[in-house]
């Protein structure tokens, strides 16, 4: 069976109050779990779209991701619901970012956006947000870097995820210092 709930939460949790060592124990214990238990299954794409944004913040990434996507075949995304679909999409896009293909990246990202619209799902806006903009800065892009950041830290304001949200502060803080305008940026969450 795959990581309770409550595991997944608390990684989640833990990510998000940027509890790196705790965080790093949870993901180790599911992912051995599911390296041991569930060879060919796909994992949750919650389960995924966490474990990429832990290999983003330092977590080894030995080809996990890379085998976990490669579970998702074809024939399993055509029944996948949307909303599962997104964060696939979104975990491709960070391994596009992660291999400096930006604009595949970009693309990605563009499209998880715009169906998006439909869903209205803070947590997927604010992760496609923040890889957008991640993907524009490293292209030199700073006006849609800079647009995509302030949505991404309005997003993290919404949910309350005030370490996250210095997170992305100090991105902003960047690209305004980068356009010359590093007086009074970035009021705290």
């Amino acid at each position: 069976m795959p990581p309770n709930r409550p595991t997944l939460d608390q990684l989640q949790n833990a990510f998000a109050n940027r509890q790196i060592a705790e965080g790093y124990l949870l993901l180790a214990d599911a992912l051995r779990w599911l390296r041991r238990n569930s060879r060919n299954e796909p994992p949750s794409t919650n389960l995924l779209l966490t474990t990429a944004l832990w290999v983003d913040v330092g977590y080894p990434d030995d080809g996990l991701l890379d085998e976990l996507v490669l579970r998702f075949v074809p024939s399993f995304r055509r029944d996948m619901p949307l909303s599962s679909y997104l964060e696939l999409r979104l975990v491709e896009a960070w391994r596009a970012m992660s291999r400096e293909e930006e604009d595949t990246a970009i693309r990605l990202l563009e499209f998880v956006l715009n169906a998006q619209k439909e869903f209205s799902d803070s947590n997927v806006s604010l992760f496609a947000h923040y890889f957008k903009a991640r993907a524009h800065r490293k292209k030199g892009e700073y006006e849609p870097a800079l647009a995509d950041t302030l949505e991404a830290r309005r997003h993290a304001q919404e949910l309350g995820l005030e370490k996250f949200g210095a997170v992305i502060q100090i991105q902003e803080a960047w690209l305004l210092f980068q356009k010359g305008q590093n007086q009074g940026c970035c009021p705290l969450i």
